[in-house]
């Protein structure tokens, strides 16, 4: 009698298998994505997963309580793209400031110019002038700017995205 019970309950297992699997998939994509992460709030998590959206990517970003900038990059089109800099990046903090002067990184010091080639990444960085004196944890609205020119076609893409987050 036990042998049966044992095989209804394998055979229940063996039924459902496929729904578990798709559990543990799926929440270990949702872990990924960082919509977990402790002290995140949500209008900052919907910031980042609308910014990985497009040619050139926003896959993270921070504003810390001093005023230093950092936008992290990622080329997600199949061609080459070009982000002149400074001039053709803008970081503005909603209230703060703006800075047109950001430094990206890796750079091609002949053409002053930062080149990525398909799923490349890059950091561009600038600080500016606090007006206030925001604690860690505030909340802060970014707007970014970002000029790029196709390699492949020579036409000039524009990027704007407004982001959510608190200084560090």
């Amino acid at each position: 009698m036990f042998g049966k019970r044992a095989q209804a309950a394998m055979e229940y297992l063996m039924n459902y298998w496929w729904a578990i699997l798709l559990a543990i998939i799926v929440g270990g994509a949702l872990w990924k994505m960082g919509l977990f992460k402790l002290g995140g709030t949500l209008a900052g998590q919907a910031s980042k997963v609308e910014a990985q959206t497009g040619a050139i990517a926003i896959q993270d970003f921070k504003v810390d309580t001093s005023g230093n900038i950092a936008v992290f990059f990622t080329n997600n089109g199949n061609t080459r793209v070009k982000i002149v800099t400074p001039g053709n990046v803008t970081l503005n903090v909603t209230g703060e400031g703006a800075c047109t002067d950001a430094i990206c990184s890796p750079r091609d010091t002949t053409n002053n110019a930062t080149i990525l080639d398909p799923g490349e990444k890059a950091t561009c960085t600038c600080s500016i002038s606090m007006s206030t004196n925001p604690n860690p944890g505030d909340p802060y609205t970014l707007d970014v700017t970002v000029a790029y020119e196709d390699l492949d076609t020579g036409i000039t893409h524009t990027v704007r995205k407004t982001l959510q987050g608190k200084y560090e």
